[in-house]
């Protein structure tokens, strides 16, 4: 099985302890845990099989919220009993799409930063999960699919 992008469920968000994770991340950023309604749209990609799953958690604000964003994309993988958080931010150049017309529609995400301990997992493992996730999650997840079909996105990630 590979992985698939979808809404979280009431009853998967209770076996992975999907908010406390979320939230405890968040929390690292100032950021504010997750309201109801945020709960209620929450999606990731899962490989069920694996049971590997990927999610965005939050760009971050500056101290001041009026001065705009960190640049941080905050994401988390969880992957052989690891909750890695991380720093993946989307690039915008001119091989980029910019159009959700665009077919087909070309992506980049490059890994910033390893927040957290990958105990147990070389970074060339890393770097093949986190490319097939990628692949999956497109241009946003499940909530992406209602402006830009999955078949138009070529999906690029980069790493060092």
């Amino acid at each position: 099985m590979a992985f698939v992008a979808e809404y979280i469920s009431k009853e998967d968000i209770e076996k992975y302890g999907v908010i406390d994770i979320v939230n405890s991340s968040r929390a690292n950023f100032g950021e504010l845990p997750l309201g109801d309604q945020r709960i209620a749209q929450l999606d990731w990609v899962i490989d069920r099989q694996r049971d590997i799953w990927f999610m965005f958690v939050c760009d971050p604000c500056l101290p001041d919220p009026r001065d705009g964003f960190t640049g941080e994309e905050i994401y988390i993988l969880c992957y052989k009993g690891n909750v890695i958080e991380l720093d993946i931010r989307r690039i915008y150049d001119e091989t980029t799409s910019r159009m959700l017309a665009d077919n087909p529609f070309f992506i980049k995400y490059k890994l910033e930063n390893i927040n957290s301990s990958i105990d147990g997992i070389s970074l060339d493992e890393l770097y093949k999960v986190l490319n097939e996730a990628l692949i999956e999650y497109g241009e946003s997840g499940i909530h992406g699919r209602k402006f830009l079909p999955k078949d138009h996105e070529v999906v690029t990630f980069l790493h060092d």
